[in-house]
């Protein structure tokens, strides 16, 4: 039980050093700020692999998981430098879309055909630790001179994803839920307090948005791709428990049925009806096209909202709401870069790795994503200033009403039981099938299982 004790709040250690450098001044917090300069990257793999007499080039291939139109020409830029700067290693990316990323993973660990390195999501990568499918970085550590610009607590985060304390990752990035608002819409309706809402503000502002007459919708609801992640937070973000007391999950305590209930009665009326199918992207045009009013995701949707309505004033981020116990009970994520086991050139891999967290990369990164940096020497600079929407969310990090629901990224197979099993079902639920109980209760059986598993097969061996 030890482990459990390990378990750290990122935003929290993350924060005070954060803090003394993002804070905007008096400025109002929000979506606003000076926009950041993305880097203007070279076409895609233009960079033909260089040769040498002297020895054999190694070439490497790195997964994208974050392919998407903003993140890809940052990363490619970075691929392409470093490729530039060597003369015996040549990276080689191939983007894969995030929505089948894991899926494809385990595919290509199945027929023993996965690449040297990839990006990965927080979730991950305990069942993949499991699985030794990941490289230990633990010894490549000690002896990598940058190692004492990566923030400590998201190293802390890293390794308490593996029941031995390894780390199995290098940090890119940390990020946190937000709820993203159209402001103007909000003004229009006489809404100021969205800083300090409650769940039930939030409700009713959503309602106070929706204008049928405009085809326009308060909220834009997940009830596609990722969906179970978003709800899951939302649900212990109003709760202000824990995800597990005692050795058993309160997800499907009677007062998280009620608010998924209220929350899943906004689905076609207050929201779009296709959002049924709705991942990320599709939320994020409906919010950047003026469709719907409001969104849950995070902080990485900041250059999309930038793009789409280049007017600061009209878009916000906010906290998730206070709990039912007048706390922020929030969590966080690490984003991050790892190495496959079977990797045939493992020293390689890790220089790759650790070009992509540089300080200017990592600057690069986190300026365009408009998320959280992990390189200690990027705290100094002068865009974390102007990132209003990045001090809004350390601001409530750092609060002491703000607490942690205790997220189990450290399940090896949380991520497949989200996919898996709530997913599904929430699908299910959106279209009558089931009821919010019933789907609480499958999730919270999966979960209590996946503990007692981890517990005894895991912690106890």
């Amino acid at each position: 039980m030890s482990k459990f004790k390990k378990l750290t709040f990122v935003p929290f250690l993350l924060g005070a050093m954060l803090l003394a450098t993002a804070c905007g001044g008096n400025t109002p917090a929000g979506g606003g700020g000076t926009a950041p300069t993305a880097p203007t990257p070279p076409p895609a793999n233009a960079t033909p692999a260089p040769t040498t007499q002297d020895q054999p080039v190694m070439n490497l291939t790195y997964w994208v998981v974050n392919s998407d139109p903003i993140r890809l020409p940052v990363l490619s830029s970075h691929v392409a430098a470093f490729n530039d700067s060597q003369d015996r290693i040549y990276v080689e990316y191939v983007p894969i879309p995030q929505d089948d990323a894991l899926n494809r993973i385990n595919v290509a660990l199945s027929a023993n055909a996965a690449p040297d390195a990839t990006d990965l999501m927080h979730g991950w990568v305990a069942g993949l630790v499991l699985r030794d499918a990941l490289l230990n970085l633990e010894p490549h550590l000690a002896t990598w001179a940058g190692y004492n610009e990566m923030i400590p607590a998201l190293m802390d985060e890293i390794r308490n994803l593996d029941a031995a304390g390894n780390a199995h990752m290098l940090p890119a990035t940390s990020n946190t839920h937000t709820i993203w608002v159209r402001a103007d819409w909000l003004a229009d309706q006489g809404i100021t307090n969205q800083q300090s809402w409650y769940w039930d503000d939030f409700f009713n502002a959503i309602e106070a948005m929706t204008d049928p007459s405009q085809t326009r919708f308060g909220h834009s609801l997940r009830g596609g791709p990722g969906s179970a992640a978003t709800i899951f937070e939302m649900i212990f973000s109003n709760s202000g428990e824990q995800v597990f007391v005692n050795g058993n999950t309160t997800i499907n305590n009677p007062q998280n049925v009620a608010f998924l209930e209220r929350y899943f009665a906004l689905f076609g009326t207050h929201t779009p009806e296709g959002d049924l199918n709705a991942g990320h992207m599709e939320i994020t045009a409906n919010f950047g096209t003026g469709i719907a009013g409001s969104m849950v995701h995070n902080l990485g949707s900041y250059q999309n909202h930038v793009d789409a309505f280049e007017d600061y004033d009209m878009f916000e981020a906010i906290p998730m709401p206070y709990s039912v116990l007048g706390t922020r009970n929030l969590s966080t994520s690490v984003h991050g870069y790892s190495i496959f086991s079977g990797t045939d050139h493992p020293e390689a891999s890790f220089e790759f790795l650790t070009w992509m967290v540089n300080a200017q990369n990592n600057s690069e990164w986190n300026q365009t994503l408009g998320q959280l940096p992990s390189n200690i020497r990027v705290m100094d600079e002068a865009w974390l200033n102007n990132a209003l929407h990045i001090s809004t969310m350390m601001g409530a990090v750092n609060s002491p009403n703000t607490t942690s629901f205790g997220h189990p990224q450290f399940l090896p197979d949380f991520a497949s039981i989200n996919n898996n099993i709530a997913a599904p079902a929430i699908q299910e639920t959106l279209m009558g099938l089931i009821t919010v109980q019933e789907l609480l209760d499958l999730w919270a059986d999966a979960l209590n299982e996946s503990l007692d598993d981890y517990l005894t097969n895991v912690v106890g061996r």
